[in-house]
């Protein structure tokens, strides 16, 4: 039964794709219309998983007219929001590398090296409290083609596992003891 589900998402999102204009391969909140990086994210992690996991098949022309969007976006550093001169979109960068490695394109990519450096080199400032984009990060990274990046090239950093600065240490200090967590960042700082 849930396979027949998630049949009926990807070709939800197969025939969804824009095919035309400055939004080519990209989705958004309707078919047709427009594109912006977030929303496209929740296409690439839905029907990579509906592949990997389900052996669902997802037409290589779907992942080559979202590179189409993914070069529309992408600003020499990294990926806007619904399109390349949105920068200050943090989750547009991490959203654009989620459809890199769903989209089959290795880390070696002159797209994905600028984005990952991006996040690396800005880590101080860019692992705040912006969780949205934390998660795209998370979910590009262990994504990544052909194998999940553990620490970045540009820097070395262990982003997971780093005693003082990693994710990991980062969302253990932010959990309350009751299991909750602080703020509001993981629902509404985006």
């Amino acid at each position: 039964f849930f396979y027949e589900i998630l049949t009926d998402m990807v070709d939800m999102y197969n025939y969804g794709q824009v095919e035309s204009g400055w939004a080519r391969g990209g989705w958004r909140y309707g078919w047709h219309s427009s594109a912006d990086n977030s929303s496209n994210q929740w296409a690439a992690i839905g029907l990579a998983a509906a592949e990997e996991n389900f052996g669902i098949n997802i037409p290589q022309y779907v992942k080559d007219e979202n590179n189409i969007w993914l070069n529309y976006s992408y600003n020499g550093t990294g990926f806007g929001y619904s399109g390349p001169n949105w920068s200050h979109y943090q989750a547009g960068t991490p959203s654009g590398m989620v459809q890199l490695a769903f989209d089959d394109v290795l880390t070696t990519d002159p797209r994905w090296r600028t984005a990952e450096a991006y996040i690396a080199n800005n880590w101080s400032t860019w692992s705040g409290n912006h969780y949205y984009a934390i998660y795209a990060m998370v979910k590009s990274l262990r994504l990544a083609q052909p194998n999940p990046v553990v620490t970045f090239s540009a820097t070395g950093f262990d982003w997971y596992n780093d005693p003082t600065s990693g994710i990991r240490k980062k969302l253990v200090d932010a959990q309350r003891s009751n299991g909750g967590w602080y703020g509001s960042g993981f629902a509404t700082n985006y």
